[in-house]
């Protein structure tokens, strides 16, 4: 990522970057100067008004805050768009999507906080702290997150994977326990859930019947969905990949893996940087 800040585009860029921000800050400056009654610099230099020159400071960080949410915010926009849609660009990292090369200084500012939050994470290994863990699973590319959480589910140092789901179902929201059982049920083939579960989902299998709602997946127990999980396991390879999709589309549920699973899908999230 270093040797990608020092390529003459991406510093180039960068300098651009802070040229506008200055330009921006000073034109603003000159506006505010131009719309009050008095002269700010003749108020500040030579009577040295300090009361003023203290509105002033406080102005001009304003602006500076101001200007560089600007910038911050064209920098996703732009990180955000296809690279169809627009000219060559550089690689945007971890999302799959292209960056204009002056954004990747914005970007490694970006990622490097997020790895910060993951070492964080990473030395409360025994107890990690749960805000930690939401913000970094908020802030995370889902495709790296999802491939994170599907290598530790695959681990066989972590608990199975019904009682993996068990848990989470117990903990989330009764939309997500239907998202969570729709995304479960949906490879079965007719019939497959009658003898599962007590037959709860039986009439749900498949992407041909009737969703289940958040109200129906109320009705669910927490060990019904390990069961339908288990016969999912054996039915459904690729299962574990769904299911870290299924994390990374609710990162505010990556808090509910355990400490050995979180840990593992961290690690491999670091070391795919």
């Amino acid at each position: 990522m270093g040797i990608e800040w020092l390529r003459p585009a991406v510093f180039v860029g960068s300098i651009v970057y802070a040229l506008v921000g200055v330009l921006l800050f000073w034109l603003c400056f000159l506006i505010i100067d131009k719309i009050t009654p008095y002269d700010l610099w003749a108020e500040i230099i030579e009577k040295h008004n300090r009361a003023l020159a203290l509105v002033v400071a406080a102005m001009c960080l304003g602006i500076s805050i101001i200007v560089a949410a600007a910038i911050h915010g064209l920098t996703g926009a732009a990180c955000r768009t296809p690279a169809r849609l627009g000219p060559p660009r550089l690689p945007c990292h971890g999302r799959g999507l292209r960056c204009p090369a002056p954004l990747l200084f914005f970007q490694g500012n970006r990622t490097m906080g997020l790895l910060d939050n993951l070492s964080q994470i990473l030395a409360g290994a025994a107890s990690p702290d749960p805000n930690h863990v939401d913000q970094f699973s908020r802030q995370a590319p889902k495709d790296d997150l999802g491939r994170g959480v599907a290598d530790a589910l695959r681990s066989d140092q972590t608990p199975s994977l019904g009682e993996t789901l068990e848990k989470l179902f117990a903990q989330a929201t009764p939309q997500q326990r239907a998202d969570l059982i729709n995304m479960l049920t949906e490879k079965f083939g007719a019939g497959a859930l009658a003898g599962v579960a007590g037959g709860a989902l039986a009439g749900h299998e498949g992407l041909d019947t009737p969703m289940v709602d958040a109200t129906k997946a109320s009705q669910i127990s927490p060990t019904q969905v390990r069961d339908v999980t288990n016969a999912a396991e054996q039915a459904e390879p690729g299962l574990m990949d769904r299911i870290g999709s299924f994390y990374a589309e609710h990162p505010e549920l990556v808090k509910t893996l355990g400490a050995g699973a979180l840990m593992i899908a961290l690690a491999r999230f670091k070391n795919s940087r």
